[in-house]
């Protein structure tokens, strides 16, 4: 079976550069070196740093460069309303661009300045758009601009007017994973792809409807984003993996599409990495699937939380694989395939009870590094951690988002900030394993409680983690894997969309 086919100076003082990232790439790290110009002089910079404290990917800068000297050298550059200055954020040749005001800043003392801008392709395109007008005329040519950016909804708009500074002043502190709800999200999408290969492309060739960045490929890539919006991840994508085992060769093929409503993902199923690896056992062979789901943009939590089903799929990770947490395979001494243990691996259902956990470490069912093996059909999912597209080297918002769950919220790598403790760490299941023993019936297994089965832990609320594994951060809730049962998530706080079922 199959899923269902019918359907801104950087500045803050101390440091100044927060930035949205909005894309599926790969990190790298490097030396930034960072320029301040006055508009009318861009062959000498008013300042220039180099700082080792960035992660630059796909066309966008996240870091802090400390320009707060400047106030004590240069004050009027907080005090001279209306003249325009340009940042430049230079990688490895790669450069982003931001034209900025001073009133769009605060003065909070002597030494810092406070304020938030996105330093990104987008940005980087309106510059490239106004960077031959006058200066007195800068202010207006970019007020121009920025209702065809900003829709009218957008929180900074409440007289009905949109101007440039209103995007300056997207502040960090107001869920910048919610920008795509006030963000045309395909023209972002367009403006990240096209500067990753053409810089001086102009955001009126980006608003042409016609561009078409082709399918990017994202072969082994570890993800970056953390929006929690499915639409800020509309593009088609492409990898190359391997099935180890058979060595045969597959290509993968994602495409994410959406409407202000949802989102549809399309994929054939297959992973953006090799699988089989020298772990792997899968009783049948890995196949292209034809796989769509629609993920609401803007899900609900509900009164009431809805279980996992064997009869749906729980969730969908951006590279186009399924979510399968529940095993088919149950304590039923009874079955022609039950082994000593009076386990058999498949013909159970939730009300059967005793149902097996594939992640427990000595479980029999074949899957590879990936925690993940194949259905009867061909169809390969994952089980648990899917070991890809996050790592432990998560950005400064925690772990990017992976997948979207069935009910439509995200699902996050492992790692989160916590803001009480100023720390990032792996978010904590509050599901631990039940003391003792378990029952000895003519319907029980008996012997400890060892995570053989998913009645072997119960939830205690003891970790970070509501019941679901779920958690709110930001204004944004959504499930986080961690590194024990119940490994993804373990019910859904939304409504479940029809599409999922199996």
């Amino acid at each position: 079976m199959q899923l269902n086919t019918s359907n801104p100076k950087i500045f803050t003082a101390v440091a100044l550069l927060l930035l949205t990232s909005a894309c599926i790439g790969n990190r790298n790290d490097g030396n930034v070196e960072a320029h301040l110009y006055a508009w009318g002089d861009r062959e000498q910079p008013i300042a220039s740093r180099m700082s080792e404290d960035f992660d630059t990917f796909g066309g966008y800068f996240r870091g802090s460069v400390i320009f707060s000297d400047l106030l004590q050298k240069i004050p009027h550059l907080d005090t001279t309303t209306g003249a325009p200055y340009l940042i430049e954020l230079c990688d490895d040749g790669e450069c982003q661009y931001l034209v900025t005001f001073p009133e769009a800043f605060t003065l909070v003392d002597a030494t810092r300045i406070g304020g938030f801008a996105v330093i990104n392709p987008l940005s980087t395109a309106i510059y490239h758009e106004v960077e031959n007008t006058p200066e007195d005329i800068v202010r207006e040519t970019l007020d121009g601009l920025a209702p065809t950016i900003l829709l009218a909804e957008a929180p900074q708009a409440a007289d009905g007017v949109i101007d440039y500074l209103d995007l300056l002043r997207l502040d960090y502190e107001l869920e910048p994973q919610y920008l795509s709800l006030f963000i045309d999200s395909n023209l972002a999408n367009r403006a990240r792809v096209a500067s990753r290969y053409d810089s001086g492309i102009t955001l009126s060739e980006i608003l042409t409807s016609d561009y078409d960045p082709g399918a990017i490929d994202i072969t082994n890539d570890i993800f970056v984003d953390t929006s929690g919006d499915c639409g800020y991840y509309a593009l088609s994508y492409t990898a190359d993996a391997r099935d180890v085992l058979e060595d045969t060769e597959f290509v993968s093929n994602v495409e994410i599409t959406y409407d202000e409503e949802s989102c549809t993902l399309s994929s054939n199923g297959i992973p953006n990495h090799d699988f089989q690896d020298a772990n792997g056992r899968f009783a049948t062979t890995v196949s292209e699937q034809s796989i769509s789901v629609t993920i609401p943009r803007l899900p609900e939590q509900v009164n009431s939380v809805t279980a996992l089903s064997q009869r749906n799929y729980d969730a969908i990770m951006l590279n186009g694989v399924a979510l399968d947490l529940l095993s088919a395979g149950c304590y039923d001494p009874q079955s022609p395939q039950a082994d000593a243990e009076g386990n058999t691996p498949i013909g159970c259902t939730l009300e059967d009870g005793w149902l097996l956990d594939p992640m427990y470490s000595e479980s029999s069912f074949g899957t590879d590094g990936h925690n993940a093996h194949s259905q009867p059909n061909g169809l390969y999912h994952y089980h648990g951690n899917p070991v890809a597209m996050f790592d432990d080297n998560p950005g400064a918002n925690g772990s990017p988002v992976i997948g979207f769950a069935a009910d439509g919220f995200p699902i996050y790598g492992n790692y989160f900030y916590d803001s009480q403790t100023r720390t990032m760490r792996k978010a904590v299941s509050g599901y631990r394993l039940r003391a003792g023993s378990r029952p000895d019936g003519a319907n029980d297994p008996g012997g400890i409680y060892d995570g053989t089965y998913i009645d072997d832990f119960e939830f205690t609320d003891a970790g970070d983690l509501d019941e679901c594994n779920g958690m709110t951060i930001d204004g944004q809730y959504g499930y986080y894997v961690t590194d024990s049962y119940p490994w993804v998530l373990n019910c859904f706080k939304g409504t479940v969309d029809n599409s999922f079922s199996k």
